[in-house]
């Protein structure tokens, strides 16, 4: 009888032990023998190699080749995309107000970071960056592609700030220093706008010439803003291979300031020319014909879009002149899940957005300003959305404001009529929603939106919903390498 050692150990054992493993633990783990890395071998794939951020460097990309090809490939189904380094625009030394109070070792660093920002600059400028992922894409079936910027702060809490990042440790090893430090820099904003921008056209296209179909679209901006017109145009050459990507997505997640240098003119039925700053991605978006979920965030003070997007159909008859023609407005008939945060908008638009949404079942609405003056119009628009949402199975409301009076409202009922949350989840909404009272709170007049962190009730109801790893019970996050 074999003496007792790992190997030994029933399978379900060994598995719950390695669950209270750090990576390196575990890998270390993995190399004792053959045996023991046959039998963790799923389990470590399912926890580490699941989700997975890449940046636009030439080691990143190449490792997600190199993943793509390997026994790795079928457990990757989500994969982010990092704009690049927020480097380039870099200038030395001149970051600091006294150059006489930098050390030897801070100005090592800078030339080494300054040296990365040359590197993949020149790679980005061959065009290869693209001809990686399209070599991954066709290995990979994905469900799931997001795009994010650089996570230089704790204010995003979004599945694709949160995947692991692998690339970014070769940055700290060759500088000494996270690379969030040297975001600061004198790039004007349609720089920044332009770089991000560039890393969705990318993104998009390799989609497109890969054949890959993903469920699930994510974009996470928020930090610098988005260039309208060179993230969402789809050019001629590329519409057949891209169009179709954006008519099988299921789920649009974008949290995006967007803007464009040069605003588009359109020209609606009523005659009078408008211009619009997001032009190109309500053209997007008018193509997402099988969408399902609809997650929207930071698209602050753009009521326009909103009041598109609430538009009814029939304001897609246009008879005016080509060139001036809107957008049309997304029908919405199969979109079952909405979920608004950090948003400014009209009420009335909202309304419109939810009639549209027919088969709608989930409803969250976050970090909400609503543009009604008016707190009686409010209150009773507000009624008349939930009187006609009775087919809800789900609502959540956290922090909803009336602009014009700088307040918040407070949801509850008889007795208890100060809470700033409202969540519930059940056959009963249409009683839940008419035993619902509403309140001002005048005390509130400073409220503070910087903070992105999903309430728990919030994390609770979507938690089928949101990304997670098969059969662990935890997930690592932060800017970690992984080892094969």
């Amino acid at each position: 009888m074999p003496s007792p050692n790992l190997t030994t150990i029933p399978l379900e054992i060994l598995l719950l032990i390695v669950s209270h493993l750090n990576r390196r633990d575990f890998t270390t783990t993995r190399l004792v023998c053959r045996r023991l890395e046959g039998s963790l071998f799923r389990k470590f794939a399912q926890k580490y190699f699941t989700m997975i951020r890449f940046m636009c460097t030439e080691y990143s990309l190449q490792a997600l080749v190199d993943i793509s090809e390997s026994r790795l490939s079928p457990y990757l189904k989500h994969v982010v995309v990092e704009a690049d380094l927020h480097f380039e625009h870099f200038g030395g030394a001149r970051e600091y107000s006294n150059i006489n109070d930098v050390s030897t070792e801070m100005h090592v660093k800078i030339n080494k970071f300054t040296q990365l920002a040359a590197d993949q600059l020149a790679f980005l400028n061959t065009g290869r960056h693209q001809q990686f992922l399209i070599k991954a894409f066709r290995n990979l079936k994905l469900e799931r592609v997001g795009v994010c910027d650089l996570l230089h702060d704790t204010r995003c809490n979004c599945a694709s700030h949160r995947a692991i990042s692998l690339g970014t440790s070769q940055v700290h090893r060759e500088t000494g220093a996270p690379s969030r430090i040297f975001h600061v820099g004198r790039a004007s904003r349609w720089q920044f706008l332009s770089r991000i921008a560039s890393c969705v056209q990318s993104v998009l296209f390799a989609l497109g010439e890969s054949r890959s179909r993903p469920r699930r679209l994510d974009i996470c901006a928020i930090l610098d803003g988005l260039d309208d017109e060179q993230a969402f145009c789809i050019p001629g050459f590329a519409k057949d291979t891209i169009l179709p990507i954006i008519s099988g997505l299921e789920t649009i997640d974008f949290g995006l300031n967007p803007g464009c240098p040069f605003p588009h003119v359109i020209s609606p039925n009523d005659g009078v020319p408008v211009i619009i700053d997001t032009y190109y991605l309500r053209t997007f978006l008018s193509h997402a014909t099988h969408l399902e979920a609809l997650h929207l965030r930071e698209m602050a003070r753009d009521e326009a879009f909103f009041d598109w997007l609430g538009a009814s159909i029939s304001c897609n008859d246009y008879e005016g002149p080509p060139e001036l023609k809107p957008p049309n407005t997304p029908a919405l008939t199969k979109v079952h899940e909405c979920k608004l945060k950090k948003c400014t908008l009209p009420l009335q638009s909202l309304v419109l957005i939810i009639r549209k949404c027919s088969s709608l079942r989930r409803l969250t609405l976050t970090n909400i300003i609503f543009l009604d003056h008016n707190f009686d119009t409010f209150c009773r628009l507000f009624r008349e959305l939930f009187r006609s949402s009775t087919h809800l199975e789900s609502i959540h409301l956290t922090n909803i404001y009336i602009d014009g009076d700088g307040v918040a409202v407070s949801f509850g009922k008889s007795y208890d009529h100060r809470v700033r949350s409202f969540s519930y989840r059940g056959p009963n909404m249409k009683a839940e929603l008419e035993a619902l009272q509403l309140y001002i709170d005048p005390e509130i007049l400073d409220f503070d939106m910087d903070d992105d962190m999903d309430t728990e009730e919030e994390e609770d109801m979507y938690a089928e919903e949101e990304y997670m790893y098969a059969e662990e019970g935890d997930t690592d996050t932060g800017e970690e390498e992984m080892d094969g």
